[in-house]
């Protein structure tokens, strides 16, 4: 199993052995991993993310950040820090307006525009 996949699966063991009730949705593309009730029977969304240290950066998709305010119910980061028996969960908000975020480009691409006027058809 790869390391994010097991990120995932813990927590949604460890919450559920605590009075959750989620289930796991990471392989249908909603823009979180888990999706159930917290331990009071609120509906949540949790997308999981795995960092070694509390002062690393994540990233998220567009289509995650977009289903934090698309989805109703809390939507919630679960952020495994460390690994084995050192790990830690915490939960965040990510609506959160003062939690730092910032939009970065990770690769550019070229795009062409205007081309067909420098092609050349092929006729049969």
């Amino acid at each position: 199993m790869q390391r994010w996949r097991t990120a995932e699966v813990a927590v949604m063991d460890w919450l559920n052995a605590r009075g959750w009730d989620l289930k796991d949705v990471s392989k249908q593309n909603l823009g979180y991993d888990l999706v159930g009730v917290d331990n009071t029977g609120i509906a949540v969304m949790l997308e999981v993310k795995k960092v070694d240290r509390p002062d690393a950066r994540f990233s998220m998709t567009n289509n995650e950040m977009g289903a934090i305010e698309a989805e109703p119910g809390q939507y919630l980061l679960a952020i495994v820090i460390g690994d084995g028996r050192y790990a830690r969960l915490m939960l965040l908000d990510p609506k959160d307006r003062a939690l730092p975020r910032e939009r970065v480009c990770r690769a550019w691409e070229w795009q062409f525009t205007a081309w067909a006027e420098y092609g050349h058809f092929v006729d049969g």
